[in-house]
């Protein structure tokens, strides 16, 4: 039976099985003043049935959203980012970049759905205590 009173319809999937992962990452926090610091980190995570929504048609030619198991599936890649503190800490700005590659490694292929290969944040925001304990 499937659900209707979404924007966009899913189906439930009765075979779906519960997912596995095992995560690595490696991280260098560097302080450069004492209101300054830049971080770099590089991950991976290996996947063992992976959930991820698949598009699927019914007999009815109409499309839905069922979520499926990818067999083998990864996602690695490496983030930086800067942070700096005004005003004795007060006002704290961050700067990041990330880049992510996730891959379905049953075929060698990236996920049906993908996800945003890389994107950049950044934050302003206060702190009532100094930089050290924002």
């Amino acid at each position: 039976m499937r659900d209707r009173s979404a924007a966009c319809p899913r189906c439930p999937n009765a075979d779906l099985r519960p997912e596995r992962s095992l995560s690595y990452e490696v991280a260098s926090p560097q302080a450069l003043t004492d209101l300054a610091t830049f971080d770099v980190a590089g991950f991976r995570t290996d996947f063992d049935d992976l959930i991820e929504p698949g598009i699927a048609i019914s007999n009815g030619n109409s499309a839905y959203i069922q979520w499926r198991n990818v067999t083998k599936a990864r996602v690695q890649g490496f983030e930086t980012s800067f942070k700096f503190g005004f005003f004795d800490g007060g006002l704290l700005y961050s700067l990041g970049y990330t880049y992510v590659y996730p891959e379905d490694i049953s075929n060698a292929r990236p996920p049906e759905i993908p996800s945003p290969p890389s994107f950049v944040h950044e934050s302003l925001r206060t702190c009532r205590l100094p930089h050290r304990g924002c």
